[in-house]
């Protein structure tokens, strides 16, 4: 069982050793654990005080804030690296789809969600498939509980994010805190835009929480904000197997494949305005789902 580690009291020379053996300690197939705690003390070997000191100032005063974050230059590797051996080569399929989209303009990826590992395996598998250069522009809608621990803060410091509020935080919220709350879902919205329009590309898992049943769940109707953006093409992408490497309720590691399929994308000027652009996305993730995670009859498309 792994042991947390406190990145506030580490220097360039303990963390070294001590963030390879506490990334390895995650894993339960004590082999990969070997594997990766040796290629990971090798990549911190060639690494110099000053980028070892950067990546542990990152991840030691990672929070929430309002501004989009880039990933932290070593904890990218470090996160690749580790991946690697994490989110085992599955099925990937339509890569040409997402490329195509992003040369075209603004490209929004719709996802279903199933672990906090998501995006972490996406950004692997993209990089492991030639993709390094989309990887590297994928920037993901983050809730608060991405920094609920240590690790899942490390893990965000390996990429670009961009802070959303959570959508069940309003339950019992005063109002005083509800514009806040406000205030922080535009500012978000705005922010996602004009980083689209700069050529970035939006990851946004618009179920609003990962699936406890590991079926698509119906889409929240309010991130269809997201989707109002001049010329946008969205990008629907079907993921599965994430939720065996890392499930709900724990942070333990476990290799397993993970499989993206990539559909076609469309404009949202074809659709309907913007709800019905997110509804085409869900059918699209739907049909390119496996049985044992496609929605079940009759589930409604957005809630």
């Amino acid at each position: 069982m792994h042991a947390d580690l406190d990145f506030a009291t580490l220097d360039p020379a303990r963390a070294r050793a001590a963030i390879p053996r506490w990334l390895a300690g995650h894993i339960t197939n004590s082999a990969a654990a070997e594997r990766v705690e040796a290629e990971l003390v090798a990549l911190f070997s060639r690494w110099s005080d000053a980028q070892v000191a950067a990546q542990v100032d990152c991840v030691a005063h990672a929070s929430m804030g309002e501004h989009a974050r880039d990933a932290e230059p070593t904890c990218r590797l470090v996160s690749r690296t580790w991946a690697h051996h994490i989110a085992l080569p599955g099925d990937v399929t339509g890569l040409s789809h997402l490329r195509q989209a992003a040369a075209a303009g603004p490209t929004l990826v719709l996802c279903n969600h199933l672990s906090y590992i998501d995006t972490t395996g996406t950004d692997a598998i993209l990089h492991r498939s030639g993709a390094s250069d989309l990887a590297d522009r994928l920037v993901a809608l983050a809730g608060p509980k991405v920094y609920d621990s240590v690790f899942r803060s490390y893990a965000t410091s390996c990429l670009n994010t961009l802070p959303t509020p959570q959508s069940s935080a309003v339950t019992g919220a005063s109002r005083s805190e509800m514009r806040a709350l406000l205030r922080r879902a535009l500012a978000s919205i705005r922010s996602a835009a004009e980083l689209m329009a700069e050529g970035r590309i939006l990851l946004l898992y618009a179920e609003g929480t990962r699936s406890r049943t590991g079926r698509l769940q119906p889409f929240l109707k309010a991130v269809a904000r997201y989707l109002d953006v001049p010329d946008l093409r969205v990008v629907p992408m079907a993921s599965w197997g994430s939720e065996r490497i890392m499930p709900i309720g724990g942070e333990q590691i476990t290799p397993a494949p993970m499989h993206l399929h990539i559909a076609p994308s469309f404009a949202v000027a074809e659709c309907d305005g913007v709800r019905g652009a997110l509804s085409r996305g869900w059918t699209a993730i739907a049909e390119h789902l496996p049985d044992s995670h496609a929605p079940l009859p009759d589930t409604e498309p957005l809630r």
